[in-house]
């Protein structure tokens, strides 16, 4: 099982001295129909999914404006198993990895501007083609401006190597949270996020994931050409959280509204080409259910 000696490897990192943050989740997408934008059925499919990411902050200081100075080491793992039935099996993996590490710079600039700036390297891949040449980079870098001390906004660039030759693409970079009893957060760095919580007490918070987007992406060879096969989900559910000392413990239950499979050839056509309908299945929305455990170092 080389998927759990990927998430192994990823959780002795976390544990770490200098470890934040670490959290291990499980998640089902029931079964539903396949089909294309005019209908057409291409079978079924479920989804099970494994993870695991944790963080570290390498180094914090402070400035006299209290602005901070951080850097922070993130790794991440996701293996998902898509049990799909009909042409869905054969036009798509039944097993996808990801796994990356990413350092993250910030600090503080003229004014309210800040300086965001990240490299990292992942595996994005098939469990049985896994190979060196399915190892992807990535680096970006954003300017952020601090509005006030709830909202900051930016725009930056990211590298990426996903479709073969390097190429930049621009990347949005807003962040916005109200903290109390009540809580909401909207980010888009990258993908958007949209969620609310309410504080029953100190042991119990109720959350509700407006929107979240999550994504699996992996490097296939088929008939000797490489595709990049894209699968991503949007979805909403009530999440009770139960804390525990430094742990805590995380229920959700909701509908996945779109979870969408596209395959392109690596290549530049091939990045463009994930833009055009045409080329993606949806399946239909699915009860979704997943369960959580975090433990927080310091």
């Amino acid at each position: 099982m080389k998927h759990l000696f990927v998430l192994l490897a990823l959780a002795a990192l976390c544990l770490q001295s200098h470890a934040q943050q670490i959290e291990i989740k499980t998640e089902t997408i029931t079964c539903t129909d396949l089909e294309d934008h005019d209908g057409n059925p291409y079978g079924s499919g479920s989804l099970f999914k494994l993870s695991a990411r944790g963080s570290a902050n390498l180094s914090m200081s402070v400035d006299s404006l209290r602005r901070p100075t951080v850097w922070n080491l993130a790794g991440r793992a996701t293996y998902g198993h898509l049990d799909n039935h009909g042409q869905a099996r054969t036009l798509y993996p039944d097993q996808m990895l990801n796994a990356g590490v990413n350092l993250t710079h910030i600090r503080p600039l003229r004014g309210r501007w800040s300086l965001i700036a990240m490299a990292g390297v992942g595996l994005y891949t098939t469990i049985d083609e896994l190979a060196w040449r399915d190892l992807l980079v990535n680096a970006g870098l954003a300017f952020a401006y601090t509005v006030n001390p709830n909202l900051t906004v930016g725009v930056g660039a990211a590298l990426t190597n996903t479709y073969g030759a390097p190429m930049i693409l621009p990347i949005p970079y807003l962040r916005w949270n109200y903290s109390g009893r009540f809580e909401l957060n909207v980010n888009m760095i990258g993908i958007a996020s949209v969620s609310g919580a309410m504080k029953i007490d100190d042991r119990l918070k109720l959350n509700l994931d407006l929107i979240e987007i999550e994504s699996l992406s992996a490097v296939r060879r088929m008939n000797h050409k490489t595709y990049v096969v894209g699968m991503t989900g949007i979805k909403s559910a009530i999440r009770p959280e139960w804390f525990i000392g430094r742990s805590s413990v995380s229920l959700s239950v909701g509908m996945e509204w779109n979870r969408s499979l596209r395959s392109t050839k690596r290549g530049w056509s091939g990045f463009f080409r994930t833009f055009n309908r045409n080329n993606r299945r949806t399946f239909n929305p699915a009860p979704d259910v997943s369960l959580s455990y975090s433990y927080k170092f310091k």
